[in-house]
């Protein structure tokens, strides 16, 4: 079984007519179909499957797909908004194979292994594949177990956020953690996917979101504001307001304790209903942070444009700051525009006393890293603090 899906599918259709989105598949299925014959199947709007009798064929005809989807961009160059990001899977199994959710499971797994390790090449199930499977069930059964307030397991930790200006902490970003379980401690990148992969992601949100108030509520003495993360998921879903501002209130806190933490690539979907959540909690008093800028996707008209009140510089640009003089200048002016725009700025994974030098120097107003301190329990943290 071969396996064709395009990533950004769903951002290219945006950006078509109906007519030039539907040309666009089907000169896709066609070309499939005069490449694997007539066992050729669209099986959602953004895969593409055949059913091959030789995995041989399956190999070969995937070594010319790039050359095929160049031509195809080239065709529609006019009209395209960006290239094509697809991946290639196969799957090998034996006639009269009945269990088609399990099929569904590997080429899905399949897909997510190519999609992570940024491969166009045909990524083909393998003994990985499936202990990779085995282990994401275990993670999933951890998680139905474990996403509750009581839990000693899924825990979340704290990292302090120091204030150059005024020279002490202020405040900290909160940091999810599936600690102690039958397979030890589990990484936030194991864990996360999971959870989006499985339908728990918004369960792990909200669960994660009562605990950072709770914790809040119990320390006011030494605690002013968390910063939490938001994903795509959590501030598109339709109640996401009523559902902050409730959960705030169930613990008797200010909408100023709370600090949102997203991304700008949040945006690429569904921006009217996004910006009109992020818009109605800003308006009830809680602030929102641009986290991970320099990763690739900000830019500096719509950061501006969005209603953030702080932006927080990807580790690369602390790395970047030390390569050469040149770099630093370039991140000291870029901070200078941010603070021209009424916009603080935090820099994360700060780890050295030169990168914490350069930072404090380019103008930053906190500082965030290793330096300070790793993030830490819940307990930790307020000693810490105290």
């Amino acid at each position: 079984m071969y396996v064709f899906a395009i990533d950004n599918l769903s951002f290219i259709q945006g950006h078509l007519s109906s007519i030039q989105f539907h040309n666009l598949l089907l000169k896709i299925g066609n070309k499939f179909k005069s490449d694997f014959g007539v066992y050729v199947y669209h099986i959602t709007t953004d895969r593409f499957a055949a059913i091959v009798d030789d995995i041989n064929i399956v190999k070969k005809q995937s070594l010319q797909v790039d050359d095929y989807i160049k031509e195809l961009e080239a065709e529609f160059k006019f009209t395209l908004p960006v290239p094509l990001s697809y991946y290639q899977v196969s799957l090998e199994f034996f006639e009269g194979e009945k269990n088609y959710n399990h099929i569904v499971e590997i080429v899905n797994n399949l897909l997510v292994k190519a999609k992570v390790s940024g491969t166009r090449s045909l990524v083909s199930c393998d003994d990985s594949v499936l202990e990779d499977m085995e282990y994401k069930r275990f993670i999933f059964d951890v998680l139905k177990r474990e996403l509750n307030l009581e839990s000693d397991q899924f825990q979340v930790y704290y990292q302090p956020i120091f204030s150059i200006k005024e020279n002490k902490f202020v405040y900290m970003e909160a940091l999810s953690r599936l600690l102690n379980t039958e397979r030890g401690n589990i990484s936030p990148v194991d864990f996360v996917a999971v959870a989006e992969n499985k339908g728990l992601i918004d369960k792990l949100g909200d669960v994660a979101f009562e605990k950072i108030c709770k914790f809040i509520s119990e320390n006011k003495d030494v605690v002013n504001a968390v910063s939490v993360n938001f994903s795509v998921y959590q501030i598109s879903s339709p109640n996401i307001v009523d559902k902050v501002l409730n959960t705030i209130e169930k613990f008797g806190l200010s909408p100023s304790n709370i600090i949102i933490e997203i991304t700008e690539s949040v945006f690429i979907e569904n921006f009217e209903l996004i910006n009109s959540n992020i818009e109605k909690l800003a308006n009830a008093g809680i602030k929102f942070y641009l986290d991970d800028f320099g990763t690739g996707y900000s830019n500096l008209t719509s950061v501006i444009a969005l209603p953030f009140s702080t932006v927080k510089m990807d580790r690369s640009l602390v790395l970047t700051m030390e390569e050469s003089n040149r770099n630093y200048k370039l991140v000291k002016n870029l901070i200078s525009t941010f603070k021209d725009a009424n916009l603080e700025v935090l820099v994360e994974g700060v780890e050295t006393q030169e990168q914490n030098y350069l930072v404090k120097n380019a103008g930053a107003d906190y500082v965030q890293g290793y330096l300070y301190s790793k993030p830490l329990s819940a307990a930790d943290c307020i000693k810490l603090l105290k």
